[in-house]
């Protein structure tokens, strides 16, 4: 059974927390309008980044606070050019983001597929699939499954 590798604070955060959060940094006042949850929407998630920690030593640097601050700083700034820590690319880094850029793949092409084989290698494992977000890899993962429709 394959297994996945979740990054994460670990916390359980709400939208509406967020929200209040963006807007207190921010000195902006709060509207939120709640509505009722529509039938079949995620209430809560909370991912589980302990393999992370285990297989991979990951801990996360910043808190949700400290990382919305320092994004919040950088858009503010008008900066694109701010590092999140510390100088993270180097040259080969950009020629290698610039040739990606180049041939407008993404989410897939020829570094994505380098990830994965070295990903599938490192887990010892036959799969490994790249998403590009977290609602895209629960709707693999429950497509997967080959549920019937009276169970989806």
């Amino acid at each position: 059974m394959p297994r996945s590798i979740q990054f994460s604070m670990g916390d359980e955060i709400t939208v509406r927390r967020m929200i209040e959060t963006i807007c207190r940094l921010m000195d902006a006042p709060v509207h939120i309008q709640t509505l009722n949850n529509p039938h079949g929407m995620i209430a809560h998630q909370v991912l589980d980044s302990s393999r992370a920690r285990h297989e991979l030593g990951w801990l996360p640097a910043y808190t949700l606070e400290d990382g919305l601050q320092e994004t919040i700083e950088c858009i503010g700034s008008g900066s694109h050019e701010r590092p999140v820590h510390g100088r993270i690319v180097g040259a080969e880094e950009e020629a290698n983001l610039a040739e990606v850029a180049k041939s407008q793949w993404y989410t897939s092409g020829k570094w994505c597929n380098l990830f994965e084989k070295r990903l599938r290698e490192y887990l010892g494992v036959r799969h490994v699939v790249l998403c590009n977000s977290g609602s895209s890899a629960n709707l693999l993962a429950v497509s997967a499954l080959e549920l019937s429709p009276a169970m989806k």
